[in-house]
């Protein structure tokens, strides 16, 4: 079974255009800044709570409206083991980092992350690969 949760600004990309920036850089994985806080997110999700010190307006509505069935999908995975940075992309919107998750259940997933506006996320969503 494919699991997909789009903890959320994944509209924002499609609409911001970020995912089709031709002048957007990507970088080698050399370390990520953002691991910690994505961690933070799927956990306080998976525990029920969207954590709005963290997460920018758009992606903690987003959290809010989706937050029974992202809970119910993450949960079911078990905690977070790691997360490995893959890579960034600096876009005209903001740096956004990738990292491969893996579960206590065993499943991986690249997770992205970013968009860091006033120390808040305004991106961070899975397509459950």
């Amino acid at each position: 079974m494919r699991l997909t949760f789009a903890l959320a600004g994944l509209a924002t990309l499609i609409a911001t255009g970020a995912q089709a920036q031709t002048s957007a850089q990507a970088s080698a994985p050399a370390g990520g800044e953002y691991g910690a806080d994505l961690t933070r997110m799927i956990t306080s999700v998976a525990g029920g709570a969207c954590p709005d010190d963290i997460m920018g307006g758009q992606l903690l509505t987003a959290c809010q409206t989706q937050l029974p069935a992202m809970q119910a999908g993450l949960a079911s995975l078990g905690a977070v083991e790691s997360a490995s940075f893959l890579q960034s992309q600096d876009a005209r919107q903001g740096r956004i980092e990738t990292y491969r998750v893996r579960f206590a259940g065993g499943q991986e997933m690249n997770w992205a992350i970013g968009v860091k506006v006033d120390g808040k996320y305004e991106t961070a969503f899975t397509r459950g690969d």
